[in-house]
């Protein structure tokens, strides 16, 4: 079976989905938005400013740096030392980093907006994220696709600081991903918030950077039943991700595994399920008898991820299991 394939769990379960009536109907984001309907959403920085050069860090220094010491006063933008490639902004708010990024994630992920341009106004009310990550082709996907004169000053800004540092380059009108992406988190989650958000994007960075992690994250999902499968596609799907989009299902898959210490993981997943059987009542006792067989799966799957990264990300670096533990265990 082909990657690019949707696997038969996940089919079914959007159109169980479907059938009983949880499944978004089309939304109301535009296709062609008017500049007026850009211009109802406020912006935290000013026009024009100009694009700074990232700051190289690890990423547990990053979370113990004041945002006293940044040089803009509602963010700062890094480098990870270990993956040159991987940008990570530190936002002062979750508005601010819904203003950098917001409808980036409606376009590469979620249900309904996917491929398509919406006005910051038509999403006012919609829930974004509280951290971000997103490679290089999606980012050159969105900056290509939009007109310049409809992008919001923190949109311009990420634009600029992408082409600075070569993450997108501009050539025949349209933009071209290279290397790498962005991640983001915000200071308006709580510290230990903070670590988990933080490891789960660094998650996906590291998903983007190593093929020989990628594969295996794609040969553990391979594995599993189509129980686990359709589990999985619930869990992301009420988190409003595209679950028809199976490499996005993989990508999240196993960031959600690793974002916590693995010990930790069977105890989540027990929260997240117990969650479930409240809000899908038709699905109760599906996610019962999935607790009761399946539900101490999830810390011996995330182990296994684990033991794939042990090895230096770069010559000279960490590993991302090192990196993992030095945010856990940071104070």
């Amino acid at each position: 079976m082909q990657k690019s394939e949707i696997y038969p769990a996940l089919v079914i379960c959007f159109l169980l989905m479907s059938a009983l009536g949880y499944a978004d109907s089309k939304t109301a984001a535009e296709e062609s938005p008017s500049a007026k309907a850009y211009e109802a959403a406020s912006s935290v920085i000013s026009a024009g400013t100009p694009a700074p050069d990232p700051v190289a860090s690890d990423p547990a220094a990053i979370l113990r740096r004041n945002p006293s010491a940044w040089r803009q006063p509602t963010f700062e933008v890094y480098r990870w030392k270990s993956l040159p490639g991987i940008l990570i902004f530190d936002t002062d708010t979750y508005e601010t980093q819904a203003a950098f990024f917001k409808r980036l994630a409606f376009f590469t992920e979620k249900q309904g907006y996917t491929g398509r341009i919406s006005s910051a106004a038509a999403l006012s009310d919609k829930k974004g994220y509280n951290a971000h990550n997103y490679h290089a082709s999606d980012l050159a996907r969105y900056f290509s696709k939009i007109s310049a004169s409809m992008l919001l000053p923190e949109e311009k800004l990420l634009r600029d600081i992408l082409l600075r540092t070569g993450t997108l380059i501009y050539k025949n009108r349209s933009y071209y991903g290279t290397k790498g992406g962005v991640i983001s988190i915000s200071r308006s989650s709580t510290p230990s918030l903070r670590k988990l958000l933080l490891v789960h994007e660094l998650s996906h960075a590291v998903y983007y950077a190593s093929a020989h992690y990628r594969q295996g994250a794609w040969d553990l999902w391979m594995e599993l039943l189509p129980a686990e499968q359709f589990f999985w596609s619930l869990f992301l799907y009420d988190r409003s991700y595209n679950t028809r989009d199976i490499s996005l299902v993989v990508n999240e898959y196993q960031a959600y595994l690793l974002q916590q210490p693995s010990f930790q993981a069977n105890g989540y997943f027990r929260r997240q399920i117990e969650y479930l059987r409240i809000r899908y009542p038709s699905y109760a006792p599906f996610l019962s008898r999935f607790a009761e067989r399946y539900g101490r799966h999830f810390s011996s799957a995330a182990s296994r991820l684990e033991n794939l990264l042990q090895t230096p990300l770069s010559p000279g670096e960490d590993s991302f299991a090192e990196v993992r533990r030095k945010i856990f265990s940071s104070s």
